[in-house]
């Protein structure tokens, strides 16, 4: 029973051959947009284009900001550190009682 439904590779590559699609004619078919919808869907084409290299700008704009940020953020850290550590020495060295 199911050997009837089997189909032999030879019997593909006939039967693909036999199936070969027709030659493109421009003459017979019709155009989807017209001149004024090609312009109005070209117009909001250069409009989302617009806004998104607006977007990239910006995203740029800002991870150069947040980059400066951690930079500064840095330097304080390790100004605020050497700051402290000094402290804490010297307090620790003028006091007569903790050296003994």
């Amino acid at each position: 029973m199911l050997d009837n439904h089997v189909i032999s590779n030879t019997d593909l590559c006939n039967n693909e051959k036999s199936h070969k699609p027709p030659p493109f004619d421009d003459s017979n078919q019709t155009h989807l947009f017209n001149q004024d919808q090609f312009g109005l869907l070209m117009s909001h084409v250069r409009i989302l284009t617009a806004k998104v290299q607006k977007e990239e700008l910006l995203n740029e704009v800002r991870a150069e900001w947040m980059f400066a940020a951690m930079v500064v953020d840095r330097i304080c850290f390790i100004t605020f550190s050497f700051f402290l550590f000094s402290c804490t020495a010297i307090i620790i060295w003028q006091a007569p009682h903790l050296l003994v």
